[in-house]
């Protein structure tokens, strides 16, 4: 968090946009009102993620080229792919909520980023590193991932070729598939018992 804040005086002068201001506005209420919060212990790992988020957008706006960026995260779920497949064969070493989650502790904490990255990789046209990320992304059976990345593909496929007709297809199969199967125990029956009344 302090990095970033080190490179808005560090260097050439930064250059503010809309999207700073607005940005630093919100970390600064989050952090204001933790005055008032009545557990503030439960509300600090927020914050930490606004924070993150913040950091994140502040040393991403002064990178020209974040290609190198998306080739370490690349790597680094290639990693978790490798750790959630061996998961899945029965490995339990790393203490998890839900598993297969990786270093994540939650699946949907690698699934979301994962599938994200996948979108960013098949933009900047790094496929190895997309596949590398194909295991962390659809193992953990996110269904809310896997939506953002039906979306990303329907909308691909909207602007472009064949290809994306067909992978279009698959991720419409293995949507059906994520919300239909009892992979994922009873909560959509459940949420669409509490939805219906």
């Amino acid at each position: 968090v302090f990095l970033p804040l080190w490179l808005m005086f560090q260097q050439e002068r930064m250059v503010w946009s809309w999207g700073h201001v607005l940005g630093l506005g919100f970390i600064a209420y989050a952090t204001i009102s933790m005055a008032w919060v009545t557990v503030p212990v439960q509300s600090l790992d927020g914050l930490w993620r606004y924070w993150l988020l913040g950091a994140a957008f502040i040393v991403g706006s002064r990178t020209d080229n974040p290609r190198p960026v998306y080739a370490g995260l690349g790597l680094g779920f290639c990693v978790n792919s490798v750790i959630v497949i061996a998961q899945l064969l029965g490995w339990r070493f790393i203490v998890q909520i839900d598993a297969p989650a990786a270093t994540f502790i939650n699946r949907n904490y690698l699934a979301e980023p994962a599938i994200l990255l996948m979108i960013a990789l098949y933009g900047y046209r790094m496929p190895w590193l997309l596949i590398g990320c194909v295991p962390a992304a659809f193992f953990p059976m996110a269904r809310g991932a896997l939506l953002a990345l039906g979306t990303a593909v329907w909308f691909a496929w909207v602007r472009s070729t064949r290809l994306f007709m067909v992978l279009a297809i698959i991720m419409s199969g293995i949507g059906f598939w994520v919300f239909t199967s009892k992979s994922h125990g009873d909560s959509v029956e459940q949420r669409i018992v509490l939805w219906s009344d």
